[in-house]
């Protein structure tokens, strides 16, 4: 179990960055809960979703704001059916082209291969200052 919860994870990551979310949607089973734990001012998205539908819808409005350019994973734990990444994701802001990078912890649990549960935290202190930084630098991030 833990080595196929590895490799859905991984991979899930990996065709993320490709901008293949046709892979990832298929892991969603349809009653998944979804959890984002970021501030409202970086994200303005509902916090907490339910069900494949919603999730998507707030993954569309995540992809109208930022486009994704990468997830460095760090870390990957595994224990039965849960797994823990650790990643430094960067963005671009599609508004303005800022590119923004944090720190991001998430929590998958998958039942049958499907992933039931997400719950990610974002290092909103670290994007905030970044994003106010370049507001009074007026020097767009590299």
């Amino acid at each position: 179990m833990e080595e196929l919860v590895r490799e859905l994870v991984r991979r899930s990551y990996e065709v993320y960055d490709e901008g293949k979310r046709a892979f990832v949607l298929d892991l969603f089973d349809d009653e998944i809960e979804w959890i984002f734990h970021v501030p409202q001012e970086i994200l303005p998205i509902p916090a907490h979703v339910r069900g494949k539908a919603a999730v998507i819808a707030a993954l569309m409005k995540i992809d109208e704001q930022f486009e994704n350019i990468k997830n460095d994973i760090e870390l990957i734990l595994v224990d039965g059916d849960q797994a823990v990444v650790i990643c430094d994701r960067t963005v671009r802001r599609r508004s303005n082209g800022e590119i923004l990078t944090a720190k991001v912890a998430a929590f998958h649990r998958y039942r049958e291969g499907r992933l039931v549960q997400y719950q990610s935290f974002t290092d909103g202190v670290a994007v905030l200052h970044q994003a106010m930084s370049l507001k009074t630098s007026g020097v767009p991030a590299a």
